[in-house]
């Protein structure tokens, strides 16, 4: 198992940097799906207003599958590189 870590590790190392960018688009759509939700509980009409439940829908199911992808990716390829430092 060590093995096939390491050798996905190998290949895995250059894009550490697209990571970063991952990270960072991650977090940008996180703090939109917080703003648009603040907008959402504020509203009057929230329930009439079906653009607005679209963009807190998908803005919230954005930030939930990058919050995955990223922590996956993070305890998989680099935890174990970091701590090794």
């Amino acid at each position: 198992m060590l093995i096939i870590v390491h050798c996905l590790n190998v290949i895995t190392w250059p894009l550490i940097d697209h990571f970063a960018k991952l990270e960072i688009w991650v977090l940008n759509t996180q703090t939109l799906s917080i703003i648009y939700t603040m907008k959402a509980v504020q509203a009057v009409a929230f329930s009439r207003d079906r653009t607005l439940m679209a963009k807190v829908h998908i803005l919230y199911t954005m930030s939930l599958m990058g919050n995955f992808a990223v922590v996956t990716l993070y305890w998989l390829f680099i935890h174990h590189v970091t701590m090794d430092k």
